[in-house]
């Protein structure tokens, strides 16, 4: 079962963000994450509020400096 309704990816310049809208909490997130072998990629994550209207809870992550779009694509089976 998937654990993220929405997955969105972008790049700004040289750096690739993702938003996540999932139920769960940051802990399951980041559990999920470690399992992917994500975690050491990441350089932040924070929660964003913008999408409290539809439900569930909202991510952001900041990828760290050497993570490209194409290494995301794992997380097609978050």
């Amino acid at each position: 079962m998937s654990l993220a309704s929405v997955i969105w990816n972008w790049q700004e310049g040289d750096r690739v963000y993702s938003r996540l809208t999932t139920n769960v909490g940051r802990e399951k997130l980041l559990a999920r994450m470690r399992a992917l072998r994500l975690l050491d990629s990441i350089e932040s994550i924070h929660a964003y509020f913008e999408d409290r209207v539809h439900g569930g809870n909202g991510y952001e992550v900041l990828w760290n400096v050497y993570t490209r779009l194409e290494d995301l694509r794992c997380l097609e089976h978050f």
